[in-house]
């Protein structure tokens, strides 16, 4: 017998949290904004990129926000406060896919479900790391697999760090795939100590007395 000991090195987390409470008010405001194509992938986001100001979503944002803080402190173990900036709804209809993408100038990502349908697409995140060899595998899982499928739950918020690259296969049912995304940033992270600080209050602070000096 081999004594063995396995190590997931350098996971990536990826958190799923539960809205309990009743949607349907809110798929109904989502479904009335106002949409613009997203490139020629069939798909929708809308107009406003800052939806979570809309006094309609203020329990979904205020879920998300809660949420996000959960990651930051029990996940990352980190006390660093992150701030929701721009918040979106988007539309899959039949036909349509999103492109392998990530999200730029933000540090945890978040996507949330306003329809359950199992014929649905789900999201696909994709490994970062690029494989040089690979092996033939005769079962998949979380260290030998190149892409990870979750189904799209209504009431379910996923978050995940931003540089994490997923995507949306066909959506071939005759119903829209209904979603709101998110993006964070820190207003201060990093050490002053360490002189690795990035204080963007304090910065713009700055700036502003310098300005009316």
């Amino acid at each position: 017998m081999i004594k063995k000991e396995l190590l997931q090195l350098f996971a990536t987390p990826l958190l799923i949290t539960k809205y309990e409470g009743n949607i349907d008010k809110e798929l109904k405001f989502i479904e009335k904004l106002k949409y613009e194509a997203n490139g020629k992938n069939g798909n929708f986001r809308s107009t406003d990129s800052y939806i979570f100001k809309k006094k309609q979503l203020k329990k979904i944002k205020d879920f998300c926000k809660e949420s996000v803080d959960l990651f930051a402190k029990q996940v990352w173990q980190s006390s660093d406060n992150l701030m929701i900036t721009q918040s979106w709804a988007n539309r899959n209809p039949k036909g349509s896919i999103h492109h392998e993408h990530l999200h730029p100038n933000s540090i945890i990502s978040g996507v949330m479900y306003f329809r359950l349908d199992k014929h649905l697409p789900p999201i696909m995140f994709s490994k970062t790391q690029f494989e040089m060899l690979k092996l033939n595998y005769e079962k998949y899982n979380s260290l030998n697999s190149q892409t990870f499928y979750l189904p799209a739950v209504a009431g379910e918020l996923i978050l995940f760090p931003s540089y994490l690259r997923h995507s949306v296969p066909i959506n071939t049912s005759n119903d829209v795939r209904v979603s709101i995304s998110f993006n964070t940033f820190a207003d201060n992270i990093g050490s002053e100590k360490d002189l690795t600080e990035l204080n963007l209050r304090k910065i713009y602070e700055n700036q502003w007395l310098h300005i009316h000096d």
